[in-house]
């Protein structure tokens, strides 16, 4: 009788253990969705990589970080981080960990800072 309780125990083990891997398998493939929102850079720091953002219709800035997994473009073209000017209206793409700072993983530059014109275009009369 026990080797009989002994094999089922074992059974049962090899189940829990099959169940327990691939729920676990599951839970960590899923991502978490980006947060999008678009304002006006206002302040930009090349060297660290980061830039200070207010979304628009709020008053709190956001300090979001990039790095050269971050995408940035401006219509259909592919652009580098040169092109972030302060004052520019920006849709910004972005993650928050639990422990950190957000990051971006696209930056879409919609236009030039306010007042200016972008390069290339010319002002209609």
């Amino acid at each position: 009788m026990n080797t009989i309780l002994q094999k089922a125990i074992r059974r049962l083990s090899a189940v829990l253990c099959l169940v327990l891997m691939a729920t676990g398998t599951q839970a960590s493939a899923r991502t978490h969705p980006a947060w999008v929102q678009q304002g006006i850079i206002q302040g930009i720091n090349r060297d660290a990589l980061l830039l200070r953002f207010q979304p628009t219709g709020q008053s709190e800035l956001l300090t979001i970080a990039w790095n050269r997994r971050t995408r940035f473009t401006r219509g259909p073209l592919t652009v580098t981080a040169a092109e972030l000017d302060k004052g520019s209206l920006v849709t910004i793409s972005y993650h928050r960990p639990f422990f950190g700072e957000r990051f971006a993983s696209k930056i879409v530059i919609e236009h030039g800072p306010i007042g200016t014109r972008e390069k290339g275009t010319s002002i209609q009369a």
